[in-house]
């Protein structure tokens, strides 16, 4: 195995744990909003979340990485970020969320600029092809999340 391809799926790693740490910060979220239209956008968002690590772990296994080996590495090693909001309000609390959708849509952008020729040579085209295309589908879904959180924020 590559350096590169171990550095791609580090660097996949500490995406895995930043999905998850914004799930995290929209499941606790929900405990605090009774505005229905906050509460499904929400919902939808921690939703994706999920189907982005599943992307992830499509892309870790492309790589010719163990998905268990790899979310134990993502979890123990990045680590997790904890959230309290019990005392905050919903906007510093979606503007909180807008951050993590710019990071992620930012650094899916990054990714897709990583140099793949070692990897391709090593495992194919076919392969680091799949990996492209999953980084260019999470830089979009970024990109709507975006836009609908700014929209719940602009409504406040």
């Amino acid at each position: 195995m590559t350096l590169t391809a171990k550095a791609l799926a580090s660097l996949l790693a500490r995406a895995y744990s930043a999905e998850f740490s914004e799930a995290q910060i929209i499941a606790e979220t929900l405990l605090y909003t009774a505005d229905d239209d906050i509460w499904g956008a929400l919902f939808n968002l921690m939703k994706d979340n999920e189907i982005h690590r599943i992307m992830i772990e499509e892309a870790v296994e492309l790589l010719g990485f163990d998905v268990k080996s790899f979310k134990e590495y993502a979890i123990e090693t990045i680590g997790i970020k904890k959230y309290d909001f019990s005392e905050e309000y919903i906007t510093e609390i979606l503007n909180e969320i807008l951050k993590w959708e710019v990071w992620a849509q930012k650094y899916y952008s990054q990714l897709l600029n990583f140099d793949f020729s070692e990897i391709s040579k090593e495992l194919g085209d076919e392969p680091v092809n799949r990996i492209k295309y999953i980084l260019k589908e999470l830089v979009a879904w970024e990109t709507k999340h975006v836009e609908i959180i700014e929209g719940l924020l602009s409504q406040k």
